[in-house]
């Protein structure tokens, strides 16, 4: 379950290669085309991309520039770096509320896909969805941390449970 993301994620770059390969195909080979295709590809690709933000918050792979930290600030860097997360939660929820009212708005005022006439609202659902996965994966990241600590400090004092 820790990594249902990560399969997710798999699925929607398999189904946007074949569907691009699938595009190729039909257009080069067979000169016909799928008008479906480039849409559905469009969209999975955008939840892979989505997902992988999750994916990379859980392995702690994200985007940080880090290197002026350990430099200037060798002594709070591991304090530094928590007070970010710290911010980068708190925006997280506010992005999730946003989102939240976003996606009901789109609830209320239909706006359709051009070649499948499907309802965008389930497409912009990643956006909602992203957000509470970040926000997990920032308080699992920090509770794991705090975790291996607290071991790693009943280890050191010699007594055994």
């Amino acid at each position: 379950m820790d990594n249902m993301d990560g399969y997710v994620a798999v699925v929607a770059l398999a189904i946007t290669i074949i569907l691009l390969s699938l595009q190729v195909f039909f257009r080069y080979v067979l000169n016909a085309s799928l008008t479906w295709s480039e849409e559905v590809s469009r969209f999975t690709y955008v939840w892979f991309v989505y997902l992988g933000v999750s994916m990379a918050v859980r392995s702690k792979e994200h985007v940080r520039v880090v290197a002026h930290l350990k430099y200037f600030f060798p002594r709070f860097y591991n304090k530094i770096l928590f007070f970010s997360d710290v911010l980068w939660l708190c925006y997280s929820v506010l992005l999730l509320w946003e989102s939240v009212k976003f996606i009901k708005s789109m609830f209320r005022f239909k706006f359709l896909s051009p070649s499948l006439g499907v309802s965008m609202v389930w497409v912009y659902m990643i956006i909602p969805l992203l957000f509470i996965l970040m926000i997990v994966r920032l308080v699992q990241v920090h509770y794991l941390e705090f975790r291996k600590k607290e071991n790693g400090k009943a280890g050191e004092s010699g007594t055994a449970l």
